[in-house]
């Protein structure tokens, strides 16, 4: 696991000690396996406050490897000359974290093969801005949101276990997962379960009125079409598929915006009436 000694010389005194110091340095940091990757910058600001003096930047194989060279006896004169002749901050990082975080990332976690894929394409004021596409297997759902270009904008994995589910952000390049922020996995729960679902649907949120006005067809499915009052933002009509629970779409009014969504495709790969149902 690489290790990083991360340095900030920001004053020097002697540079003759210092001249000493660069000349004599390099070879004990390659002897315990280390490299110079960045000696002064050039560097920018991005973010913060924080402004570099001359930054340095060594890279070890390990934690080990960089604090046996810091420590090591043929360091142990040379580190008492720099010291001596500058003032300067020292960090050392170990990359584990990173690298057990991505580790974790590189599967997506167990949901099932995909019963039922389902892509809808939204509108404000009768102008199209993008399309939500759903897949569907028995132990969760996969929530891609992307822009009239096609950008993805969000790709998230839901998975459940019984009433426990977890949300997973999906990296729509390479197709790994890690955990995501739990309101997303809330939002993109009660987006995609049967509204009236008890607890978790959009009809059991506070604030939120439905009533069910019938059955009726949306997008050639058997749909039962709700009426969705939602305080503070008004009033829509939601049609939830029967077979599956999948809300397939809706039209409504908030403020001066009309949006509404269309079904665009519906495919049934192996159907499972229940995979919708944490």
């Amino acid at each position: 696991m690489t290790a990083y000694c991360l340095w900030d010389v920001r004053e020097i005194h002697d540079q003759d000690a210092m001249d000493e110091y660069v000349e004599k340095v390099t070879a004990t940091v390659e002897a315990h396996g280390g490299r110079y990757v960045v000696i002064g910058g050039p560097w920018q600001v991005v973010e913060g406050d924080w402004h570099p003096t001359y930054p340095v930047l060594i890279e070890f194989p390990g934690m080990e490897a960089a604090t046996g060279w810091y420590t090591s006896d043929d360091y142990r004169d040379l580190k008492a000359l720099r010291m001596g002749a500058s003032v300067s901050d020292a960090v050392f990082m170990d990359s584990s974290g990173a690298e057990e975080h991505l580790a974790a990332a590189q599967d997506a976690p167990p949901w099932g093969d995909v019963a039922y894929v389902a892509e809808v394409a939204q509108f404000v004021d009768d102008a199209p801005i993008g399309t939500l596409l759903l897949e569907v297997a028995p132990a969760g759902v996969r929530y891609t949101a992307r822009s009239e270009e096609g950008e993805v904008l969000l790709a998230l994995l839901l998975t459940w276990d019984g009433a426990d589910w977890t949300a997973y952000a999906a990296d729509a390049a390479d197709g790994t997962f890690a955990p995501a922020f739990p309101g997303f996995g809330e939002a993109v729960l009660a987006a995609v379960v049967d509204p009236r679902t008890p607890e978790i649907g959009a009809c059991a949120q506070e604030g939120t009125t439905c009533v069910e006005e019938g059955e009726d067809a949306f997008g050639g499915r058997s749909a039962m079409r709700l009426s969705m009052a939602i305080d503070g933002l008004g009033t829509s009509t939601v049609w939830v598929d029967l077979a599956t629970g999948l809300t397939l779409g809706g039209e409504g009014a908030t403020s001066d915006v009309a949006a509404r969504t269309e079904l665009v495709r519906f495919e049934e790969r192996a159907p499972d009436p229940d995979r919708l149902r944490p």
